[in-house]
């Protein structure tokens, strides 16, 4: 299986990708439902933590 951050790096590297055709969705556990978050919105990936890019800073835990 191949690691969530090979994927992330490989949309945003790989020529052949387009990034603003992905979206990443994640289980919020405090809000109880499926979120989902345009690729374009991801600022970086930071040791275990995917930081978007939005008004507040927010750090993801992979």
């Amino acid at each position: 299986m191949t690691p969530i951050q090979d994927l992330l790096n490989k949309i945003k590297w790989d020529k052949r990708e387009n990034p603003n055709d992905y979206e990443i969705f994640y289980f919020d556990r405090i809000l109880n439902k499926l979120i989902s978050i345009p690729y374009k919105k991801i600022k970086g990936l930071e040791g275990s933590f995917l930081v978007l890019d939005n008004e507040e800073e927010t750090n993801i835990p992979f």
